[in-house]
């Protein structure tokens, strides 16, 4: 009897425990509203010029990039937003990227720098669209095109607000800086070029801005609200190269025990067990809680109380591919090649891992790891390229508190609103040693379908998230171009 005492008393205190973190868990902070107002402006001429933006092929990949659709495509935002290319200074910028200057009336004050980019990836077969890649239709409430989401809509959202701004007469305080990148899909060396020039002159800024977060829809498990998804940090990029090699080959009839094929399959199939290591990150930790409150009781429990719930945090955030990349370091094999004839052996084989490292990750102990994991076949390891990203922004800082109040006054005060890590690469990664804090985000609204459309065939974006965007960015700059240090 006295064992069910203790066992009783136990279970008693871990209940206490639990339920007291919960009581303690922080009070979310409450939307406020900006005192700064978004001006009115026509939807159908924005997505009339969206739509146009789409009809130029700006591809940036190496073998099919036409210069001569980048160049029309910078004479037709010069052309339709003429008093922003009056107004504001264009400068000299690498390559064929665009980069503007608003001059701000105190010079005291740190500039702000604000990104996207109007290359694209290539559009595929276009029998996978419903409409053109390169049509720009208007159809069902959305402009389809390569580049809606990705990141054209961003472009034309920045110049419309800036030429909202100036037709009421608005100067920012600091000044602010607007780069459109020419080459982000393939790299980035235009940011790369621009970064050490500013880097050269010491210029550092107040905050930077770009892609990487959204509005998302069902795509954050057991969260009926919507949430808007900041991303504070972006994982970094680490290519190896694995070989395997054999003395001989031979002819398919005769193979031997163990084929370069078959020990390169192992190998990637160990480095896919690897791959699966996940860990509650700092910030997972901060993800869960800003959202806790909004979730069922049981998860509200689990997240108060991440020590003791281990094993379901990570089931938790294993069920959405947004989540589920702030819990681990990803490795996935993209490229195969072996063999030159069905009925020979191939005497080597090689492969390209592609692996996204979390922030307090570093290359050098994923690719030792990586080493020791294919090594017992025979397998070598090859760095091919690294892009290194450990820098994490921070969540409290007057910036992320401005951002914030533009995405719930643009998209909607009942929003849950919460750092995050993205998992692609973008242009503000070569500008980190410019910057404190780097924040990514897109007003548009994301649903699971519309997700796989990046990259992918029929990208299109919502006329709705197309006016969200525009009212975010004209809120955004106010409210950065007129706060001081």
């Amino acid at each position: 009897m006295r064992y069910i005492y203790a066992i009783v008393a136990v279970i008693l205190v871990a209940l206490a425990i639990i339920s007291i973190r919960m009581m303690l868990m922080p009070e979310r902070e409450q939307p406020t509203v900006s005192s700064y107002q978004t001006k009115n402006f026509s939807m159908a001429k924005v997505s009339q010029h969206l739509s146009k933006a789409l009809q130029f092929k700006t591809v940036s990949a190496y073998a099919k990039r036409d210069a001569s659709q980048f160049s029309k495509l910078r004479d037709y935002l010069g052309a339709t937003y003429f008093s922003v290319f009056e107004k504001l200074d264009v400068q000299s910028s690498p390559g064929q990227s665009l980069l503007l200057y608003w001059p701000g009336k105190d010079k005291s004050l740190k500039p702000a720098l604000f990104i996207a980019h109007f290359d694209v990836v290539p559009e595929g077969d276009d029998k996978d669209w419903t409409y053109l890649p390169f049509s720009g239709a208007m159809k069902q409430g959305a402009i389809w095109g390569r580049g809606a989401l990705d990141d054209k809509s961003q472009v034309i959202s920045s110049m419309e607000a800036i030429q909202l701004l100036l037709s009421k007469g608005y100067q920012p305080q600091r000044d602010l800086y607007f780069y459109f990148g020419d080459d982000e899909e393939v790299g980035g060396k235009s940011a790369v070029q621009l970064a050490q020039q500013w880097q050269d002159k010491g210029l550092r800024f107040f905050a930077i801005f770009d892609e990487g977060g959204a509005v998302v829809k069902k795509l954050i498990p057991k969260l009926k609200r919507t949430a808007a998804l900041i991303a504070i940090a972006e994982k970094g990029i680490l290519d190896l190269q694995l070989k395997a090699t054999a003395a001989k080959g031979g002819h398919a009839s005769m193979p031997p025990k163990r084929t370069v094929i078959a020990l390169m399959s192992h190998a990637i199939s160990k480095l896919d067990e690897l791959s699966k290591h996940q860990q509650v990150t700092p910030i997972a930790r901060d993800f869960m809680s800003h959202i806790d409150r909004y979730l069922p009781l049981p998860q509200r429990m689990i997240f108060a109380n991440p020590e003791l719930f281990t094993g379901q945090v990570m089931k938790y955030f294993s069920r959405s591919p947004l989540t589920r990349t702030m819990l681990k370091t990803t490795m996935v094999p993209t490229i195969f090649n072996a063999g030159y004839k069905s009925n020979v052996i191939p005497i080597a084989a090689t492969a390209i891992i592609n692996i996204r490292l979390l922030p307090n990750d570093s290359e050098k102990s994923v690719e030792n790891k990586v080493r020791r994991v294919v090594a017992p076949y025979d397998v070598k390891v090859v760095p091919v390229s690294y892009t290194q990203n450990r820098h994490i922004s921070s969540a409290k800082t007057m910036a992320y508190k401005e951002l914030q109040q533009s995405i719930w006054q643009s998209a909607g005060m009942d929003l849950v609103i919460t750092p995050w890590v993205t998992m692609v690469a973008t242009d503000s990664r070569h500008f980190a040693m410019l910057a404190d804090n780097i924040y990514r985000f897109r007003a548009y609204t994301i649903r699971p379908k519309a997700l796989v459309s990046i990259h992918g065939h029929n990208e299109h974006i919502t006329q709705n998230s197309l006016r969200d965007m525009v009212n975010q960015t004209q809120i955004l700059l106010q409210e950065i171009g007129s706060l001081d240090n």
